[in-house]
Parts: structure tokens; C-alpha cells; sequence
């Protein structure tokens, strides 16, 4: 009987705990305006805004690598990966050594997955890992961002003469990106 009294009460100041602290929540905290509760679903939204495109280098980082594991056969993942953070016609602008000026520009995501391809068979390479770093975004609008990265990504070189070898390539990429009215961001324009 004793026992069961000493539970109740416990659960009962349980209780009082969680509602003071709730209330606690709901008051302002030092140095912000009572109201200034008002603009917390903006500055939520704003921080997965962030997050969401901060999170697309990343997913290229993981659609290029899945190119390496498919080199010459069906691209089917890799393609779909890129969809999640890239719109179909996304168009790419290819700077090699001089970023001036771009050697090619591709205008979907399938001519990008044939271009790393190419580069990967012109150059011996059979696999890659692609981890960018140094990500910076810039919300631009409510629906527009840039995002820019740069990775030294190492290609493994075991097809050829040079292999077994691995060349490290730096690359830095800026992308244009949007929000889709799916809600999704997705970059339109990528500098690499």
C-alpha cells in the first residue's frame, strides 16, 4: 500500500515537472521578445533548407561512385541516385585545369553519368570515392541556393600499363539548385 502511494506521488510530480518545464518552453527566453516565438517555423524551415542542400554534394559524391561500381554495364542506380539531387536536364559545365573557360557543357544526367565514364575508361580507372568537403551554401530565395565543394577524390587505377595505382583529383563544384514543387532541392546547373 505504501509503495503504490510513494508510485503516485512520484508520477504525480512527474507531471508538474513536465508541465513547468512546457511552460518554461513557451516563455521567452532572455534577450527575445515573447512573440519572437512566432518565427520559429521560419527558422525551422530555413535550417532544413540547409541541410537539405548542404546534403547535395554528398549524394553526388555517392551517384559518382555508384558510376564506378556499374563502369560499362547498366547505370540504372547510379542514374536514379542522382535524380534524388539532380533535376533530368540538369546541365554541367566542365572546367578541366582552366576555369575560365569550360571544355564542355551536358545537358542531362545521363550525359553526365556517359561523360565520367569516358573520363574513367580514358584514363584506366575502374573505381572512385568521391567525398566532397568544404561545403558552403548560400540560400539565395525561398526556393533558389548555391552550394559549393570541393573534393580530392582518389581513382584507383587498375586497367593498363600504370596500375595498380591511385590518382587523386581535386575538383570543385558549384551548383545552382532549387526547390521542386515536390518540396525536394535538386541542383539545375553544376560548374565542375
Amino acid at each position: 500500500q505504501r509503495r503504490t502511494n510513494v508510485k503516485k506521488v512520484f508520477v504525480v510530480l512527474c507531471c508538474f515537472v513536465g508541465i513547468a518545464i512546457s511552460v518554461g518552453a513557451q516563455g521567452p527566453i532572455s534577450g527575445h521578445p515573447r512573440d519572437a516565438a512566432a518565427g520559429v517555423p521560419a527558422r525551422l524551415q530555413r535550417l532544413e533548407d540547409l541541410e537539405a542542400v548542404r546534403a547535395i554534394p554528398a549524394c553526388y559524391g555517392y551517384g559518382h561512385d555508384l558510376i564506378f561500381k556499374h563502369l560499362g554495364a547498366d547505370q540504372t542506380e547510379a542514374i536514379a541516385a542522382l535524380q534524388r539531387c539532380h533535376v533530368n536536364a540538369l546541365t554541367t559545365r566542365v572546367f578541366l585545369f582552366d576555369e575560365t573557360a569550360a571544355t564542355t557543357t551536358l545537358h542531362s544526367i545521363r550525359d553526365l553519368v556517359g561523360f565520367i565514364e569516358s573520363f574513367a575508361r580514358d584514363h584506366g580507372y575502374s573505381s572512385a570515392r568521391n567525398v566532397p568537403g568544404n561545403v558552403q551554401v548560400e540560400l539565395i530565395g525561398p526556393t533558389t541556393a548555391r552550394v559549393q565543394s570541393s573534393t580530392v577524390a582518389p581513382h584507383f587505377l587498375t586497367l593498363g600499363s600504370k596500375s595498380p595505382a591511385t590518382d587523386f583529383v581535386e575538383a570543385r563544384y558549384v551548383s545552382d539548385v532549387v526547390r521542386g514543387s515536390d518540396g525536394v532541392w535538386r541542383a539545375v546547373e553544376c560548374d565542375l
